[in-house]
């Protein structure tokens, strides 16, 4: 568990990549702790692009030029071939803890699925576990398809953290905070603290080992 101005910051690195993504069409569809690390300065950066779902056809295009020249596979975290349509997907992807419950439904798929994920992992951030694990995957989808109310791990986590995971954990995606406009996600009073025109200069307020530190010095 991590305390709430570290969760907050390191959760509005995150709104920061996915307000680019939006901006570039582009839907992860697999944001997850292990899909994150961080630079030599502690920022955030998101990896792992195998699965995303690239609705910008010009981008599209580029990712198979470079997939034919280089010779890449999906692999290659370039993301899949698809046909440019909308912004939805109906492909069951991602990590199940994490997957929204219209992907489960074969429901629309879009930028907002990505926003229920960042729910699931600042809730993980603060309590240690993510909410809806199961003893198996089916358990798991059975808790994300059913649930009526999250229950929390850390009896006094942060109450404004609370309220954000409630509205990023709307089971319709129309609903959650962000589906419609970002700055919404953004004016959030969690959020209140946080500078966006300087946050990605802004020091991350952590002290990592100085043993992390030194192998960072060598990269």
């Amino acid at each position: 568990m991590l305390t709430t101005d570290l969760a907050r910051h390191i959760t509005a690195e995150i709104v920061l990549s996915l307000e680019y993504l939006r901006e570039m069409q582009v839907v992860h569809r697999d944001l997850k702790p292990g899909n994150i690390v961080l630079d030599r300065n502690y920022h955030i950066k998101l990896i792992d692009f195998a699965t995303c779902k690239v609705f910008n056809k010009e981008i599209s295009e580029e990712i198979k030029a470079l997939k034919a020249r280089f010779n890449l596979g999906k692999s290659a975290g370039l993301g899949d071939d698809n046909d440019i349509q909308d912004s939805r997907s109906y492909s069951l992807v991602g990590t199940e803890e994490y997957i929204a419950p219209e992907t489960l439904t074969d429901s629309d798929l879009s930028y907002a699925s990505d926003y229920w994920s960042l729910g699931i992992m600042l809730y993980q951030l603060l309590n240690g576990v993510t909410p809806f694990k199961g003893h198996n995957d089916l358990e798991t989808f059975q808790n994300i398809r059913n649930f009526s109310e999250i229950k929390y791990e850390k009896a006094n986590c942060d109450p404004v953290a609370r309220d954000l995971i409630g509205r990023l954990l709307k089971k319709e995606p129309a609903e959650r905070i962000g589906a419609a406009d970002i700055e919404e996600l953004k004016s959030h009073p969690f959020f209140k603290d946080i500078d966006w025109a300087t946050l990605r200069e802004t020091k991350l307020p952590y002290n990592p080992p100085q043993r992390f530190r030194r192998q960072q010095q060598t990269l």
